[in-house]
């Protein structure tokens, strides 16, 4: 029974890195198509980190001149999209990016730095997850990641997650070094 149980756990491990490697090479072969939008390239990594992480909730969001506009999301309430730009100054995944960190939010009704505990306690999200995206040094997007239960929390500490982000990054630059190319041809 040992042997089989053991047997059993490499193979679930297999297929977790397997899982994993499907979502990075289907991220490379989105931003590969000469034509996709940020916003399906977007909508791709939102799901994907949904699938991977079992997170309740998502956002992505794309800096634009002093602001963070939502341009994916998954799981938020219709009413989220009041939240649809933040100030950058203001913004979690800013001040993360300044300190060279992810920003954990353990519990947000007791977060002093989240600051619309309203609308995540009404989406019933009670930890979050901000990591602040930079291509060749640069601050230029965000994902928060959103639970139900602070006891879900160790979801966001693996080692797959920081590695995963460091694809996008290079994704999401790849697909505006391609978009500024193509305008000036």
């Amino acid at each position: 029974l040992l042997r089989y149980e053991k047997m059993q756990q490499a193979y679930n491990e297999f297929w977790i890195i397997r899982r994993r490697m499907d979502y990075i090479f289907d991220l490379i072969e989105e931003i590969s198509k000469r034509w996709q939008s940020i916003s399906e390239i977007a909508d791709f990594i939102i799901a994907s980190l949904i699938m991977l992480t079992r997170a309740n909730g998502s956002a992505l969001r794309i800096l634009k001149w002093d602001k963070l506009e939502m341009v994916a999301s998954f799981g938020l309430w219709p009413e989220w999209s009041g939240k649809k730009h933040i100030p950058l100054k203001a913004s979690l995944a800013y001040n993360g990016f300044l300190k060279g960190e992810n920003v954990k939010i353990f519990d947000i009704s007791l977060s002093s730095e989240y600051s619309t505990k309203t609308l995540a306690l009404k989406n019933n999200f009670s930890s979050a997850f901000v990591m602040p995206l930079a291509f060749r040094w640069v601050f230029l997007w965000s994902i928060s990641l959103y639970i139900y239960s602070q006891k879900d929390f160790h979801i966001f500490e693996n080692t797959f997650l920081p590695r995963y982000k460091q694809v996008i990054e290079v994704a999401l630059g790849t697909l505006l070094d391609t978009k500024k190319l193509t305008e000036i041809q």
